[in-house]
């Protein structure tokens, strides 16, 4: 069975930093799933966050422009502005 998910989804993001194996990354997640994405130490880390949240919209097929903020987990939330 398919489940169609709805694009005003919130999506929240966390910073993992690195290990021995794996380098620092961010995690963006919404209900429809989630997407990890390497940190980009050229950008800020606002920026990889926003960054991160975009690459689970282009996942999903989502075009629209979102608002975030910081949030009390360690990372950002971000939802879709009005229209």
């Amino acid at each position: 069975m398919e489940i169609a998910f709805s694009r005003r989804q919130a999506i929240t993001t966390k910073y993992f930093g690195p290990t021995n194996i794996k380098g620092s990354r961010i995690i963006a997640t919404s209900q429809a799933g989630r997407v990890i994405m390497d940190c980009d130490m050229t950008m800020s880390i606002d920026d990889n966050h926003a960054a991160a949240a975009h690459k689970l919209c282009a996942k999903y097929g989502w075009t629209w422009d979102m608002v975030g903020a910081w949030n009390n987990n360690g990372g950002y939330t971000f939802v879709m502005k009005d229209f």
